[in-house]
């Protein structure tokens, strides 16, 4: 009997744990946190918990930030992307 905590995890034949994919539900919020730089990623992924329930690992939104950062081309995109989050 388990109590006081979640229920045992249950796989399905054939299913094998992995690293997790996120939707865009997760991957915009995450994106513009970390983006930001105004608080750091451990505090973004808090803040992703907390406020929409979704448990983002700090290497995830990690990820998010290289991602855009790679998409900008130059640092004059970057500076307009960061003026339109503001």
């Amino acid at each position: 009997m388990n109590v006081g905590g979640p229920p045992p995890r249950r796989r399905h034949p054939g299913v094998r744990g992995g690293p997790a994919c996120y939707g865009p539900n997760a991957t915009a919020p995450a994106t513009l946190l970390a983006f930001t730089d105004v608080i750091g990623i451990e505090r973004a992924v808090e803040l992703m918990s907390a406020l929409l329930g979704v448990s983002v690992s700090t290497g995830s939104a990690s990820s998010c930030r290289v991602r855009l950062d790679d998409a900008l081309d130059t640092e004059d995109d970057r500076v307009r992307v960061a003026a339109l989050l503001r």
